[in-house]
């Protein structure tokens, strides 16, 4: 990275650092950003229950294609009776009797309401499979930001541990020259300082580093006792002209699955008004059925009396909704307030992600132009820094001024990180937005 160029005089110092460091670093599984996409995919219980949702629904479109057929019904059933007989000095009697019957019915014409039903199934597997979308975005959304987190508190590591090994060999330079009387008391205090300052910038460093680690795994929702670490590697800033916002906002109206799905809910809507207008129309259904019968059949030839006994129906049934007690119109109110309903969430819905693309949009412009002014500011405090490290080596430069020009540098650096990553972070939130993430060739997703 540029900002080592100035730890020159601990070159040596720190690669053996970095040896060390990789040397512990734990040998578990260090997750890429796709790895942990996929995963989350794949794993995460939210995700999980809509899929079955998604089945549930699939299984009451099976339903409402079924109820376009007619349905049989088979009965059977035997009797067997005790009684006294009164007209015959109280003599017994047995009596038995049995069926046997087959039933079917199927409806004719319902003002539609089958068909209806069909395509309202339809729509509503439609929208469970744009929920899980839904679903599916978000999740990704937190993980590129806990992901970019983990870069931005690794890379501040890198650099506080540079700066800190820089400070340990400036303070041991400033011992040997307080022994031997070349500097004052109060000149390595400012060192020592200065090197404990830089002791508790990577404690801190850490612990965001951890902090971060631990929201990516819940997010992953890996279990507690699991070790886990993210893949070396950086991300690189995206210095590329934006399109116009019109074009953003387009495709994001275009792809997003929130868009999709408030459209479905006024179609569904519609289907729900076709539906209860069925109710003021007449439905006819048919029925058929086929059925015998046997009574004291101990005594006598069981399968003769079953032939004897055998009936066949056909019928037609039509049904005249004269007085519903307004059932029919409590529905059709219900339905087309539901479609005003519908229309009013996609507005919002249309509203909502118009603002966070704008939104999107300009945290990217702005993000930008503080990266480059960034980027310019910590070129010019590195050249200082540079000059003001070696006056001091060669004793042409107090230790207030260092001091003071190393803080300005160190600010600087973490400005230029901190606005690097921000940008980063910013340009995959809008291409996310417009649906174009997956476009774009870097190491995202």
């Amino acid at each position: 990275m540029r900002f080592l160029s100035v730890l020159m005089p601990v070159i040596f110092a720190m690669t053996a650092v970095g040896l060390s460091a990789r040397a512990q670093q734990p040998t578990g599984k260090l997750w890429t950003l796709d790895e942990c996409i996929v995963y989350a995919e794949n794993n995460n219980i939210a995700l999980k229950n809509l899929r079955l949702r998604k089945q549930v629904v699939e299984q009451d479109l099976v339903q409402s294609k079924a109820m376009m057929l007619p349905d049989l019904y088979a009965g059977a059933g035997y009797d067997l009776s005790h009684y006294t007989k009164t007209s015959n000095q109280g003599s017994k009697a047995i009596n038995t009797s049995g069926s046997l019957g087959l039933n079917s019915q199927m409806t004719l014409y319902n003002g539609g309401v089958l068909k209806n039903n069909i395509r309202r199934q339809n729509l509503n597997l439609e929208m469970a499979g744009l929920d899980i979308e839904v679903e599916n975005n978000n999740l990704f959304l937190d993980i590129i930001g806990a992901y970019t987190n983990i870069l931005l508190a690794r890379e501040t590591i890198l650099y506080m541990e540079s700066l800190l090994e820089t400070s340990k060999t400036q303070t041991d330079q400033a011992r040997l020259q307080f022994n031997a009387g070349a500097i004052s008391r109060k000149q390595l205090i400012q060192f020592e300082s200065q090197l404990a300052n830089d002791q508790f910038a990577l404690t801190n460093a850490g612990n965001a580093s951890r902090s971060n680690k631990i929201v990516l795994k819940q997010l992953l929702q890996l279990p507690a006792e699991d070790s886990f670490d993210i893949a070396p590697g950086t991300l690189d800033v995206p210095l590329r002209l934006l399109p116009p916002l019109n074009e953003f906002l387009s495709d994001a109206r275009n792809t997003r699955p929130e868009i999709r799905n408030s459209r479905l809910f006024i179609q569904g809507a519609e289907l729900d008004i076709k539906i209860a207008k069925a109710g003021y129309l007449p439905s006819v259904s048919a029925g058929a059925g086929i059925s015998t019968g046997m009574r004291n059949s101990i005594n006598k030839g069981t399968f003769t009396q079953l032939g004897n006994n055998f009936y066949q129906n056909l019928g037609i049934t039509v049904s005249f909704p004269l007085f519903s007690r307004k059932l029919n119109e409590t529905n059709m109110a219900r339905t087309k307030i539901a479609r005003q309903q519908a229309e009013l969430s996609l507005v919002n819905t249309n509203t909502l992600l118009s603002q966070a693309v704008e939104q999107a949009y300009i945290n990217y412009q702005n993000a930008m132009a503080e990266y480059l002014a960034a980027e310019r500011q910590f070129t010019n405090y590195e050249e200082v820094y540079k000059i003001s490290t070696e006056e001091l080596r060669l004793g042409a430069a107090n230790i207030t001024e260092f001091v003071q020009q190393r803080n300005l540098y160190v600010q600087a650096l973490q400005s230029f990180t901190q606005s690097r990553f921000r940008a980063i972070l910013a340009y995959k939130i809008l291409n996310f937005y417009a649906g174009r993430l997956n476009n774009q060739n870097n190491s995202g997703r």
